[in-house]
């Protein structure tokens, strides 16, 4: 009998313990589930926007396209001519929410802290 591969493997009690712990950490901070909340939001619109314009978009399997292709995509299609950085904040968002979503949370979120001459 041969041995089944890894990507097959049932989580065991380490695996789980890892995510209880992933989960903890992610839950506890109300910054870092807005701002996966947000850039799920941003992604169903940038979704809605290459299907407005492309009529034949199925081909296009965009539930397995990355992000960055499908804000490449969108912002090729932008007839109105959005600003750079308008492009650039999303781009930058993009960044922030891959952090919240793995390992270097803290250190995006400094760099994504308002200063006080925001206000």
């Amino acid at each position: 009998m041969s041995e089944i591969p890894d990507e097959y493997r049932a989580p065991d009690q380490k695996d789980l313990n890892r995510l209880i712990q992933y989960l903890a950490a992610a839950v506890s901070d109300p910054i870092r589930v807005s701002v996966l909340l947000a850039h799920g939001l941003i992604e169903e619109l940038i979704d809605e926007f290459i299907k407005e314009l492309v009529p034949n978009h199925d081909f296009l399997d965009l539930p397995k396209t990355g992000f960055s292709d499908k804000l490449r995509w969108a912002r090729r299609l932008d007839c109105e001519g959005r600003d750079e950085p308008f492009w650039k904040f999303i781009a930058s968002f993009n960044e922030l929410r891959n952090a919240a979503a793995h390992r270097n949370w803290n250190e995006k979120r400094v760099e994504w802290a308002p200063t006080p001459d925001c206000y």
